[in-house]
């Protein structure tokens, strides 16, 4: 009796210190705290505060993504079947991933970026002006972004999220485009979370030849673009200015011979910028590239071919002509590198790079009837940031 009369009085204490009771709940993951909030009117309260919510990813650290997305959607209604595919655990049910049906939007939607637990879509056609938003799958929230300050002789470029939960509960928007007025000019405005409004002042800047302004990877505080010439750009976010940066060239060769390929995937893992090259009419062989964290110089981090793993898994496959729908690199809990590619057919395999793991998936909504042009896999985090 007298046990449970002071685990009792320590739960009352708990109850009322709500201080103690916040720095309890910031160590509990997302999706516990979540059902959390409907233990009681107070738990409601202290969850669903701007406070708790900004300090709960800066508790939890560095997260790992939760599952892949698609970036092109067509029916949201229905974006958790078609859309997800899970290398981390592969045993995962889908039904335990959030659903899309919150969103309403009458046109197609697609996602853009995703930015520590916060996805930047777009909806709309090809024939007017797509309404952009910010969505949190896991808390099921949405916002509608006001329309870029863009003039009428000027059409859009690339829509990019910069977000770090770490830094900063804001995130920002980074909208270029290009104006056909005299030179060619590329301009970027920029949306904040904090002002809930566009800067009203914008950066002119030239792109260096071979820069693919459509697809952007935030990192390190700057927007980051890939080239398929020497050097490329990158946006530093905060002190609104523009740098370069060097790009692996000649292209990667395999067994001293020159061969095509291909970047199959551009983008962010451990903290560093990684190329992902796929071989083709060289069997299943990848190279991975890794940024140094000063921008010096990119080294090779890991070539392997897959060749015999996969033609035994699939020996129908003529691995003399590949075609890569998507490719990912995401890194696991124990920071191993693992490479996730899906080819025709919803034929997907995971990688890992440390141990040679190789692991079979089905992804039967990855199919080049479906999707004739290369996709994007968006990591989807468990966060409960504010949109």
């Amino acid at each position: 009796m007298e046990t449970k009369t002071t685990n009792g009085n320590s739960a009352e204490q708990i109850g009322h210190d709500e201080d103690l009771l916040m720095e309890i709940l910031l160590r509990v993951p997302t999706k516990s705290v979540l059902k959390f909030r409907f233990v009681s009117k107070q738990w409601m309260s202290l969850i669903s505060s701007t406070r708790f919510r900004h300090s709960h990813a800066r508790t939890l650290g560095s997260l790992k993504p939760r599952a892949l997305f698609i970036d092109r959607v067509f029916n949201p209604q229905v974006l958790s079947n078609i859309a997800v595919i899970n290398p981390l655990n592969p045993d995962d049910e889908s039904k335990s991933l959030p659903p899309f049906d919150f969103l309403d939007f009458t046109g197609g939607v697609r996602i853009l970026e995703s930015c520590g637990g916060l996805l930047l879509c777009e909806s709309g056609d090809v024939f007017c002006q797509p309404t952009y938003f910010i969505c949190n799958p896991t808390t099921r929230e949405c916002k509608i972004l006001p329309t870029p300050p863009v003039g009428t002789d000027c059409f859009s470029v690339s829509v990019s999220l910069a977000f770090d939960p770490l830094r900063s509960p804001h995130y920002k928007i980074i909208f270029v485009s290009r104006c056909m007025r005299g030179d060619i000019t590329h301009i970027i405005h920029i949306f904040s979370s904090e002002t809930d409004s566009w800067s009203s002042s914008k950066i002119e800047f030239t792109i260096k030849n071979g820069v693919k302004l459509f697809h952007a990877v935030f990192l390190n505080g700057a927007i980051h673009w890939y080239s398929d010439d020497k050097e490329s750009q990158y946006f530093d976010v905060d002190k609104e200015c523009l740098k370069t940066m060097p790009m692996p060239m000649p292209m990667p060769q395999v067994n001293d011979v020159n061969v095509n390929v291909a970047c199959r995937y551009f983008g962010e893992c451990g903290g560093h910028l990684n190329l992902v090259f796929a071989h083709e009419r060289v069997g299943f062989t990848f190279s991975i590239f890794e940024m140094d964290k000063d921008y010096s110089n990119w080294y090779l981090k890991h070539r392997f071919s897959l060749q015999s793993e996969i033609t035994t898994l699939w020996p129908e496959i003529n691995s003399d002509y590949i075609y890569y729908l998507l490719i990912s690199a995401i890194q696991s809990e124990e920071g191993d590198l693992t490479m996730f590619a899906a080819c025709t057919e919803g034929r997907a395999i995971s990688y890992n790079c440390k141990n040679g793991t190789l692991k079979a998936l089905h992804c039967p909504y990855i199919k080049r009837t479906c999707f004739p042009r290369t996709i994007r896999a968006c990591k989807y985090f468990e966060t409960l940031a504010c949109v």
